[in-house]
């Protein structure tokens, strides 16, 4: 892969984003796929997913959030307090879970009369009826009247349905690339894919399409692709440290699928309708489309995509990836692992940090992990 998907992946302030911002463009940071990014993408504006790359310490956040607040948070907030997002035009931060609302509590308390950034807590319904639908719909229309006034943006049908059609071009591009991992040998490794994940979250979107393209050409050139002791599906709360994977990996596993936050599946490249209201399109398609385990009563929705995926992509076994203290992965595991194994499937479960720590510690538990999946396989022939 080209070098520019480490630098996108390594640095919030990267090449492509010190470019826009060159060109006198402005990013709007989010903290997961609740948001919708076309909104974010009118005019002067472009989405930028919130990261702590290199994250060592939540010292100073600790003073304001609590321990048992989830790493993610803290280190966003530490990012903050140190002023490592200093090039921001603010954020737009769904309030997904109790933890990441105190972020956004948090980001206008410690506002300074100097400070001009802006901020938006979105709330975000946890159901996908009718009548949740219509509210935020109506959410996303206050946005943007935000948005217009504090930027000097004009967001208006015609200029957002523009913005959803780019969306479903760039996804299906992306697309294209995420469907070659269904190959018996796959012609990109999972680490190299979840580098291409973060890249294109931590870039505009025009700007990273050559690199994407580049990434598809290249990976046609292959004559092989990779293989492993076993197929893996990784799956859990926010993964955006693709040394995760790498480490998974290293241990002779092949990961060819993901459900986790920012990763590509089940829906993440399914297009946005564009015929009619773009507003209600945009707010219809986040609450229906996006598995979280927020949503509630979806437990069986949400087991039935993973199943779909465990098939498609011939997953021979799933690790569950939780960052300690996020409360709706953790909740949401256990019934999970549960109906995952009466399906026969492997399921390991993971508890981290958000940085990457515990290397040893996550090889040895993947060793093992692979060893008891050739066992089975084994026992299984052997039955046969």
């Amino acid at each position: 892969m080209e070098a520019i998907w480490d630098e996108l992946s390594e640095d919030m302030l990267n090449p492509l984003v010190q470019k826009a911002l060159d060109n006198g463009r402005v990013p709007i940071g989010y903290t997961c796929h609740f948001t919708p990014m076309p909104l974010l993408s009118v005019g002067k504006l472009f989405p930028l997913a919130m990261r702590a790359p290199g994250a060592s310490t939540t010292e100073l956040a600790d003073v304001y959030l609590s321990s048992v607040i989830c790493a993610y948070t803290r280190s966003l907030q530490e990012f903050h307090m140190q002023g490592s997002y200093y090039f921001m035009g603010g954020w737009v931060i769904p309030c997904a879970c109790d933890h990441i609302r105190r972020l956004n509590d948090h980001l206008d308390m410690l506002k300074t009369p100097e400070d001009t950034y802006f901020n938006y807590c979105l709330d975000v319904p946890r159901k996908d009826g009718q009548t949740w639908i219509d509210y935020y719909c109506a959410e996303l229309h206050n946005l943007a009247g935000k948005l217009e006034a504090h930027f000097g943006v004009k967001i208006d049908d015609e200029s957002l349905r523009a913005e959803i059609i780019k969306h479903n071009e760039f996804n299906a591009m992306v697309k294209q690339i995420s469907d070659l991992r269904m190959a018996d040998e796959p012609l990109i490794s999972g680490t190299e894919f979840h580098k291409l994940m973060v890249g294109i979250h931590a870039a505009p979107h025009d700007l990273v399409a050559e690199h994407v393209q580049k990434l598809a050409q290249d990976l046609k050139k292959k004559k092989k692709g990779v293989s492993g002791r076993a197929r893996i599906m990784l799956m859990g709360s926010k993964l955006d440290i693709p040394d995760y994977t790498k480490a998974i990996e290293s241990q002779g596993a092949v990961v060819v699928a993901d459900r986790y936050c920012l990763g590509a599946l089940p829906t993440t490249f399914d297009p946005i309708k564009v015929e009619g209201d773009p507003f209600y399109n945009l707010a219809e398609h986040t609450l229906k489309n996006t598995h979280c385990p927020r949503m509630m009563e979806k437990h069986d929705e949400r087991l039935e995509a993973i199943l779909k995926i465990v098939k498609d992509y011939k997953v021979d076994g799933i690790i569950i990836e939780c960052i300690k203290f996020c409360d709706i992965w953790n909740v949401d595991t256990v019934p999970l692992m549960e109906a995952l194994r009466k399906e026969g499937i492997p399921v390991m479960r993971l508890e981290r940090e958000y940085r990457h720590t515990g290397e040893g510690q996550l090889i040895t538990r993947t060793q093992a992990f692979l060893e008891s999946i050739e066992s089975r396989r084994m026992s299984g022939s052997a039955k046969k």
